[in-house]
Formats: structure tokens, sequence, C-alpha cells
């Protein structure tokens, strides 16, 4: 997280499954425990993966479904232009 930017993740897995996963992976952003899938039916989420990038205005700009190139020029440029 930083000023102009956060990262974050729900997942309806166990704690321990998301620790062990995030150890694995060296990562280090936030998880939400969504154990009752409640926000992923808010966002209408029905398959896995899928990402949002989210305004400073809570506004979803943009929903991405499946896997991504996240160094795609086009995937880059809409997270830029939410940064400026």
């Amino acid at each position: 997280k930083n000023d102009n930017f956060t990262v974050l993740a729900a997942s309806a897995s166990s704690p321990n499954d998301i620790k062990k996963f995030a150890q694995k992976n060296h990562v280090t952003f936030q998880f939400l425990l969504d154990p009752k899938n409640k926000i992923a039916k808010s966002f209408k989420v029905y398959m896995l993966p899928v990402t949002f990038l989210i305004s400073k205005e809570g506004v979803i700009v943009k929903k991405y479904i499946g896997a991504q190139n996240w160094t795609e020029p086009a995937v880059v440029n809409d997270i830029k232009k939410l940064l400026r």
C-alpha cells in the first residue's frame, strides 16, 4: 500500500491457507477473509480470479476476469490512469 495504490485480496480460504499462500508466493498485500462469499456476491464474482480497479471515489472502473498479464501495455495503462 502507498498513498496512491492499495492491493487487497478477498478469499474464502482459511486463514492458515492464506498465510501459507502468502508466504510461498512472497505476497505482502492484505487479505480480506470472506468465508461466506459475501464480498464475492456483492461484487457479482462467479469465477476466479477476478480483479477490480477501483477509483479513490470507490467506483469500479475496470474488471478483469481470469488470469492477467500485468505487464501488458493495456493493463499497465489502465493502472496508470488511476494513479494520475
